[in-house]
């Protein structure tokens, strides 16, 4: 969404110590089915997969501002809930328990979080609210996370709370 930092393709890391989100600026993987919706972000030929024509865009191409240099910390998860055929967009809050078990579910390393890998897991759905944003148009759900998710959520930074445009909002399901 227009105004929002980019901070990685697909995967977030999280500190399980701290909740803090490490930025991981992995290019955008843009798959042929999505291309024409961006195609004034076209990469030249080098950027494109022979094989598979996806488009790999560099963080810096997307026009957004740059990702902040303050400590960030998730205050909203949202799971995305594609329905090809809906129309409109649905925001409606996830208890607790399914918002752990759909993060527990979608984690690829939770096992190697020593010593207990769920007491993360619980303080992250304890402190970050989270929504299941149902769809059938991206284009009508990203203004929609974008004014009922994220004007309220505020980073954290070394000076301590401050509202800002940069908030992650993790996603998963």
């Amino acid at each position: 969404a227009e105004g929002l930092a980019y901070l990685t393709d697909e995967t977030v890391c999280l500190d399980p110590v701290t909740l803090a989100v490490e930025p991981f600026p992995k290019p955008l993987t843009v798959k042929p089915g999505s291309q024409q919706v961006l195609a004034h972000l076209r990469p030249g030929p080098d950027r494109v997969d022979p094989h598979s024509g996806n488009w790999q865009l560099d963080p810096l191409s997307l026009g957004g501002p740059a990702s902040p240099d303050v400590e960030l910390r998730p205050v909203r998860l949202g799971f995305p809930d594609y329905q090809p055929d809906r129309a409109g967009v649905d925001v409606e809050p996830v208890s607790r328990a399914r918002a752990a078990y759909v993060l527990g579910e979608q984690s690829s390393a939770l096992w190697a979080v020593e010593p207990r890998p769920l007491d993360a897991l619980v303080r992250l759905v304890t402190q970050a609210a989270a929504y299941r944003v149902s769809y059938g148009d991206a284009h009508d759900a990203a203004p929609v996370i974008a004014t009922e998710l994220l004007p309220s959520s505020r980073l954290a930074g070394a000076g301590g709370d401050r509202a800002g445009p940069h908030t992650p909002l993790a996603s998963g399901l």
